[in-house]
């Protein structure tokens, strides 16, 4: 080649402000520290990246945290079972009270009645 470049012809200038470097892909600036992370990869996919793997974290302990609140619903859930019988025992005693009280007062009623009848 001569002291010209051609447009579409792969170079390599040093100590320039715009430095070309020669890659399998073409030509990339040997200035692009800004613009890529570790290994020349671009940041932008790694902060996507880092993004995710944040959500996925904070979905992990979500998730573990709603299995922590289900299992101590389902301990109160169990607990409040295991009281059932005894309620429903104590649901029966009270009924046979009512019922024992209204037998009482049917009696005394009818014990009024009898009175004024005779009055």
């Amino acid at each position: 080649m001569g002291a010209e470049a051609h447009d579409n012809a792969p170079t390599v200038q040093r100590g320039s402000e715009n430095a070309e470097e020669v890659t399998p892909l073409g030509k990339q600036s040997l200035h692009q520290s800004c613009d890529t992370g570790i290994d020349g990869m671009d940041p932008e996919p790694m902060l996507l990246m880092q993004e995710y793997f944040r959500k996925i974290h904070c979905f992990e302990a979500e998730a573990i945290e709603t299995a922590r609140r289900a299992q101590v619903l389902e301990q109160l859930l169990n607990e409040v079972r295991a009281q059932i019988p005894e309620k429903e025992k104590e649901v029966c005693f009270l009924q046979g009270q009512i019922a024992e009280e209204l037998r009482e007062q049917r009696k005394l009623y009818r014990e009024v009645v009898e009175r004024d009848d005779k009055i």
